[in-house]
């Protein structure tokens, strides 16, 4: 069976009124049923397909209120009978059937056609709920829930997507608390703070979800010991080990929220900040970590000793390189060996006293921009110097230059 040729607006006006009776009763009298096309020029395309008729009485040649005919009413049930044949219709008549008659394309090949069909329907019996919840795209299930009868929402019981748990969530408030242990177990990150944002653990999930690792900031952020206090909540509240523990772990989001904020000499949080912590991070710190620490507590971390355990394992160059003058010279031929060009720039600009060694030249030379940049003008001044030893201002510029 062939169709006729129209375009996508117009099997979208023809798919929304072909089921519309063709009178209706307007002051007293019978006038056609007619709807608004886009434009009059659009209403003249329409009408020359044969599928629709224009409403001359509406406007004259600026009519742009149209009627369907009896072709169309014939090509409108044509589609649809192709339809639910399972036979191929071009994707122009499947995205006017996705917004008319959702249900005939709700198996459609094309994933962006079915999820409008989806968004087109009311709630979804058994069958169809089935179809969709495997679907791997996430944002079709996202849209699914909204079409999930309440007394259903059990059928999304191994459900991990977050935006779609929290939708959950909102549709029925307690969900995740009820499946609170199954979602912490699937090892997502995303689950384990839904499960701390709404899942109302108890202590002993509390422990499992510290130990875990997988969200360390909202562990501390919803669960300090001050914040039951804040709020006036009965949930638990971490114990000294899990705050150890966290820190332990160096998350630096984590240790970031920790040490935000003005800490009083005899406030909890710098107490926790012992001189075994501090060796910790040096010895296992990721470079997120040193980084962060470096904004709050640098005289306390970066004494010499941690600097050698952290050069020695190769970590936090950039970090590293803005101690400048604070780095020994056999510190400095150490962070040359591992260093990237951001890091070697960042060690050139910082270090304006400590000198170097012709081999750290050479290699800042190498490896920094900025520092090859310097020499090559300093090599410009010396040889202006040379070619006119009576310049007042070319050593003093090569001094300038270098630093």
């Amino acid at each position: 069976m062939s169709l006729r040729k129209l375009s996508e607006s117009q099997w979208n006006l023809l798919m929304a009124h072909y089921g519309e009776p063709e009178t209706r009763e307007q002051w007293g009298g019978t006038v056609p049923n007619s709807f608004e096309a886009a434009s009059a020029n659009a209403a003249r395309a329409a009408a020359r397909t044969g599928c629709f008729a224009v409403d001359d009485a509406a406007g004259g040649w600026r009519a742009r209120r149209l009627t369907v005919t009896g072709m169309g009413r014939d090509t409108a049930r044509d589609a649809i009978r192709m339809a639910e044949a399972g036979e191929p219709l071009p994707k122009a008549i499947r995205r006017a059937l996705a917004a008319h008659e959702p249900g005939l394309v709700l198996a459609d090949p094309d994933p962006k056609i079915r999820l409008d069909a989806l968004k087109h329907m009311g709630m979804l019996t058994d069958g169809r709920l089935d179809s969709f919840l495997d679907d791997p795209d996430p944002t079709v299930r996202l849209e699914l829930v909204d079409h999930t009868p309440d007394d259903r929402l059990h059928v999304f019981g191994k459900e991990t997507d977050s935006e779609v748990l929290t939708k959950l969530e909102y549709r029925a408030t307690g969900w995740i608390a009820d499946r609170a242990v199954r979602l912490f177990e699937t090892g997502s990150p995303d689950a384990a703070w839904l499960v701390l944002r709404y899942g109302r653990p108890d202590a002993a999930l509390l422990r499992r979800i510290v130990e875990s690792g997988l969200a360390d900031r909202a562990c501390w952020s919803l669960y300090a010991p001050d914040a039951a206090a804040r709020d006036g909540s009965d949930r638990p509240t971490l114990t000294e080990k899990d705050i150890r523990l966290l820190l332990e772990h160096g998350d630096p989001d984590m240790v970031g929220s920790y040490l935000s904020g003005w800490m009083p000499d005899d406030d909890p949080r710098r107490e926790r900040l012992t001189e075994t912590l501090y060796d910790h991070w040096a010895e296992h710190g990721s470079a997120g970590l040193l980084e962060r620490l470096s904004l709050s507590v640098e005289k306390e971390m970066f004494t010499p000793r941690r600097v050698d355990m952290i050069l020695e394992r190769g970590s936090g160059a950039a970090t590293l390189a803005r101690l400048g003058d604070g780095l020994s010279s056999a510190q400095v031929d150490m962070l040359l060996a591992y260093a990237d060009a951001h890091a070697m720039d960042v060690l050139y600009r910082r270090r304006r006293h400590g000198g170097y060694t012709p081999r750290q030249l050479r290699l800042l030379a190498a490896g920094s921009p900025d520092a090859r940049r310097a020499m090559r003008e300093a090599a410009g001044l010396l040889a202006r110097l040379c070619s006119d030893p009576t310049d007042p201002d070319g050593l003093g510029a090569i001094l300038a230059t270098l630093g």
